[in-house]
């Protein structure tokens, strides 16, 4: 009975450690360095047979222009776009 109870609290402890949320530290954060593909070659079209495959027929059309809207000196840019048919109107964030 005192092994069974002692095994329980053990197990107890140990959980309640393992779910203790880590100190940040932002002086010591991690970092992951980020490396490109040097064989990488833009191919739309390629994508678009791709999307094709999985998905069925998918058409990319694209026309015409967005006036954007400038929200407080440049936090944000956005446009109405439409998407889809039959078209719905979207207010798309143009963000890096």
């Amino acid at each position: 009975m005192r092994i069974t109870a002692l095994v329980s609290l053990a197990a107890a402890v140990l959980a309640i450690a393992d779910a203790s949320p880590l100190k940040f530290s932002p002086k010591h954060g991690h970092a992951v360095p980020l490396t490109r593909n040097p064989n990488y070659k833009h191919n739309t079209q390629a994508q678009i047979r791709k999307m094709n495959v999985r998905y069925g027929n998918i058409r990319a059309v694209a026309n015409g222009t967005v006036p954007l809207v400038n929200v407080q000196h440049d936090i944000e840019y956005y446009g109405t776009v439409s998407v889809g048919t039959p078209a719905q109107n979207v207010k798309l964030d143009f963000d890096t």
